[in-house]
């Protein structure tokens, strides 16, 4: 999406940096989760819904981000019924 959009993410692969996070902040309880637990409002529909509608603005598939932002959700309450917008 980001290519398609003209985004240049730089010369760091995402990918790597999202794992470096991941391990540092592997004892965390991640602030969505903690949102979830506490019936608050999520940041889901501004992250993986943004990524997911910017995706099918520009004809990219999103699966990973589109089944991410459903589980959320579905975890919420709030899960789409309709047809898989990101596949």
């Amino acid at each position: 999406v980001a290519a398609a959009a003209g985004v240049d993410l730089g010369e760091d692969d995402p990918v790597l940096a999202m794992l470096e996070v991941a391990r540092r902040t592997a004892g965390n309880r991640s602030s969505m989760l903690q949102d979830l637990d506490r019936g608050a409002p999520t940041e889901t529909d501004a992250i993986s819904g943004a990524i997911v509608a910017k995706g099918q603005a520009l004809g990219q598939a999103t699966p990973v981000n589109w089944t991410l932002w459903q589980m959320v959700r579905a975890r919420a309450g709030k899960a789409e019924e309709a047809a898989d917008e990101g596949g």
